[in-house]
């Protein structure tokens, strides 16, 4: 499969042969992209892990390995054993990736590679969505490959972040020789390639879904690269029917939502007396982890459920990583939204606020029809406010067209334990956080409080050119852009 270089991260995302010319620019160049096929690989139906190399010791040190930029340790999933795992649709899984890489580490030829080189690797494990019928399970498929840089300081935190220096596209001879390297030296998979067909119309590249997988049953469907095109797409039919997938996951949850709830009580009961009898807080999170791990199989689970003990392992151990990892120094941070149509004082005392009892707060800046056109002027009044906070990363900005809390919060790199808001905010952020860990903190509006500055004012203000007003109101380092703000509010 094809990565693409984008600034400096690595895009592994392909669109669909059915979307791509489904734009009037690519209608006509149909008969083109059929007669200029060079490769088809099956596209496997796994999860993402990545593995970077920062050591040459000969050991699983050696490797930094991850999910979804989540770090996975060694020895934090020393509960499941090889039949339990087969089991489950967890994360114990994971320890499969974790033990191939321990026992292939000390491999001469594997030991001296460069450090800095990214394997991106697709893992074929069981998961709720899960709609191929592998027989064979718990294969590791190479992807692709990069040399990168890693992100330290977000690596104490058990997050894994990198950026590309230097970037390898597949279809370069050197790659193709390194696909070989790594599938006989790391002992993965890589795609199987299938003949091809010299198909007609698009209608025709269907035969390809019916090709079986040298993992048993057939895969959710083909990568066709096409020489003057980027790697396209084509899946089974149930990959884009929703009400098939929900089918699917529906095995693994019960049969009404109470049933439901009383299973994740149970789950963060567990997880919640775990975390709070740690022998030492101050352990690093691996150990902690370890420690975790040790203590999950002497705990008595309920076989009332349709998730078996294994997967209530899983679910207890993840849920009390992520309360550990919430913990971490530099890890409680705070998550404030808005549209900041002008930025006043009331905004900067929020954010002073959240910063003296949090480890730091990440800016979510909300544009709408109205307010997108004044997004620079709207950035530009938060940055000068904390410019030496954003240059030291305890204020970091992000951009959204979002209330969705879930979908902002996943934007950072970071752990969010708390979002503040408004009063009339609260009752909607606390029913889309009901069952997650993230907590409320909602500012009670004061008629007679700084915080009761309205924006809607400032603005109004500067349409009457009071000048002395917004000055009053505006937020530090801006007194003086009232004229850039009149032009862009068209005042």
């Amino acid at each position: 499969m094809e990565i693409v270089a984008k600034e400096n991260y690595l895009d592994i995302s392909i669109e669909s042969v059915d979307k791509f010319f489904s734009k009037a620019k690519n209608k006509s160049r149909i008969e083109e992209f059929l007669s200029s096929i060079t490769r088809v690989e099956q596209k496997t139906d796994g999860v993402k892990v990545t593995a970077y190399k920062v050591a040459s010791n000969g050991d699983i040190n050696d490797w930094i390995i991850s999910y979804k930029g989540n770090i996975l340790y060694d020895g934090e999933f020393s509960y499941g054993n090889l039949s339990n795992i087969k089991n489950s649709v967890g994360s114990s899984q994971f320890k499969v990736v974790i033990d191939h890489f321990k026992k292939i580490s000390g491999f001469g030829r594997i030991q001296n590679m460069n450090e800095g080189l990214e394997l991106k690797l697709e893992f074929l494990m069981n998961k709720p969505t899960l709609s191929s019928n592998y027989i064979e399970q718990h294969a590791i498929v190479l992807i692709s490959y990069c040399h990168s840089v890693v992100n330290k300081t977000k690596l104490q935190h058990g997050i894994f972040k990198s950026t590309i220096s230097k970037h390898n596209d597949i279809v370069t001879t050197s790659f193709k020789k390194m696909r070989f390297y790594f599938s006989q030296d790391f002992y993965v998979y890589t795609p199987k390639l299938l003949k091809n067909l010299n198909s007609k119309n698009l209608e025709d590249l269907k035969k390809y879904l019916d090709e079986p997988s040298e993992f048993g049953g057939k895969e959710e469907g083909v990568v066709i690269f096409s020489e003057g095109f980027p790697p396209l797409k084509l899946q089974q039919a149930y990959q884009n029917d929703q009400a098939a997938r929900r089918a699917i996951k529906l095995k693994y949850q019960e049969d009404t939502q109470d049933r439901e709830d009383l299973y994740w009580r149970g789950v963060q009961l567990r997880a919640k007396h775990l975390f709070d009898t740690r022998e030492d807080e101050s352990a690093s999170l691996q150990d902690q982890l370890k420690e975790l791990s040790s203590k999950l199989q002497y705990l008595s689970y309920p076989v009332s459920f349709k998730r078996n003990s294994t997967n209530m392992m899983d679910d207890v151990q993840l849920t009390c990583k992520q309360l550990i990892i919430r913990y971490l120094d530099g890890n409680d941070n705070a998550l404030i939204i808005g549209k900041f149509r002008v930025f006043t004082k009331a905004h900067e005392k929020i954010v002073r606020d959240g910063l003296f009892f949090n480890d730091g707060v990440k800016i979510a800046i909300v544009s709408n029809k109205e307010t997108k056109k004044q997004l620079e002027i709207r950035t530009k009044m938060i940055e000068n406010t904390f410019k030496e906070e954003i240059k030291i990363g305890r204020v970091e900005l992000t951009f959204c067209t979002t209330g969705n809390l879930f979908t902002i919060i996943n934007r950072f790199d970071d752990n969010i334990n708390t979002v503040i808001c408004g009063s009339d905010r609260r009752e909607g952020y606390e029913k889309q956080l009901e069952k997650s860990q993230v907590e409320v903190n909602y500012q009670p509006r004061d008629e007679d409080s700084i915080n009761n500055i309205s924006a809607t004012k400032v603005l109004e203000a500067l349409s009457e050119n009071d000048i002395e007003y917004y000055t009053k109101n505006i937020s530090s380092n801006n007194e003086e852009l009232h004229e850039q703000v009149k032009q862009a509010y068209g005042i």
